[in-house]
C-alpha cells in the first residue's frame, strides 16, 4: 500500500492481513481513501472506517466482490457516489451517529429506508448532516433510487 500525503492507494491482499490484524498501524497517517485504493480485493470481507477518514474517493472499494459488512464513522464527510461499486455483496451496514450510537442496517433495509419517509428512528439518523449527505452519494451497483 502507499500512503502519500494522507491518501492511502495500492492496497493489496497482503495489506488487508495487516488491516484485519493490526488496524491502528494500517490506518495510521491516513485521512483519505484514494481512488482505487482497494480495487478488486477478494479477501476484503468487511472493513470499519475509522475517525481519521474524513473522504472517499472514486471506485475506493470498487469490484470488491465479497466485502459484505462496511462501518462509517461519523467523521466522514464525502463519499464519492461510485466508492462501493461492484460490491454487490454488500449486507450489513453501519452509521456511527455523532452521538456515539450506531444505526445498524441490511442493504435490503437501506434500499428500503431511501424509498419511504422517515420513521422516528430513520429521522434520528437523518438528522445528523453528515449522514445523511452519506446516504444521498452511496449508490450500489443494481440498486437504484429515484431518491438519492
Amino acid at each position: 500500500m502507499k500512503k502519500q500525503n494522507g491518501i492511502l492507494t495500492d492496497v493489496t491482499e497482503e495489506d488487508v492481513k495487516l488491516l484485519e490484524s493490526n488496524p491502528t498501524d494500517f490506518w495510521q497517517g491516513v485521512t483519505v481513501i484514494g481512488e482505487n485504493a482497494f480495487f478488486n480485493l477478494n479477501n476484503l470481507k468487511a472493513i470499519e472506517i475509522p475517525n481519521s477518514i474524513k473522504d472517499i474517493y472514486r471506485f475506493a472499494f470498487l469490484g470488491c466482490a465479497n466485502l459484505t459488512h462496511f462501518k462509517l464513522s461519523n467523521s466522514v464527510v464525502n463519499v464519492d457516489e461510485t466508492a462501493f461499486e461492484g460490491c454487490n455483496s454488500l449486507l450489513n451496514i453501519q452509521f456511527v451517529c455523532s452521538n456515539g450510537g450506531i444505526y445498524d442496517i441490511t442493504t435490503q433495509d437501506f434500499v428500503y429506508l431511501m424509498k419511504v419517509l422517515p420513521t422516528q428512528e430513520v429521522e434520528y439518523v437523518l438528522t445528523n448532516k453528515k449522514l445523511k449527505n452519506i446516504l444521498k452519494q452511496i449508490k450500489f451497483e443494481g440498486f437504484s433510487n429515484p431518491n438519492f
